[in-house]
């Protein structure tokens, strides 16, 4: 996918660069050229991602996500690697589902289903989270009372 984008990205800035020298015939073809790769720069930084919002997040900490995600702010928004970051959601234990949008306007929103937390279990003076398929869910707080086995 990123290939592609590559690709027509290119392709839009050698039509943009003909077009552009065609209509500046005064100028010379590295005067235009300079001229539009700074509007391309420039482009290229307002697609920066300033934001990251994450939604349904209750029980898992919102640091520790980030910390597996390994996305920072500031990347450019077209050069994230969604498969990278959707294999790293997979791995995580405690997500049932996510969805992942990323918006043209610097804001990147991942919507996330967590697994439900269904007991407690103490073992050796362990407390553990125990989950609807039997799973230890690590989670740093619950948000409702759960009985304890």
């Amino acid at each position: 996918m990123r290939k592609y984008l590559i690709i027509i990205l290119m392709i839009s800035i050698t039509v943009f660069l003909v077009n552009t020298y065609e209509k500046d015939e005064n100028k010379s073809i590295f005067e235009s050229y300079k001229i539009k790769i700074k509007q391309i720069i420039k482009f290229s930084e307002e697609t920066k991602v300033y934001k990251i919002n994450i939604f349904n997040l209750k029980n898992f900490e919102k640091k520790k996500l980030m910390e597996i995600i390994g996305f920072k702010i500031n990347q450019n928004i077209f050069m994230i690697d969604l498969k990278k970051i959707k294999k790293k959601l997979q791995n995580i234990n405690e997500i049932e589902s996510f969805k992942i949008k990323r918006n043209t306007d610097g804001v990147l929103n991942i919507y996330i289903e967590e697994k439900k937390p269904f007991m407690f279990w103490e073992f050796d003076g362990k407390r553990e989270i125990i989950g609807l398929n039997g799973e230890v869910l690590d989670y740093y707080k619950v948000e409702k009372k759960l009985p304890l086995i």
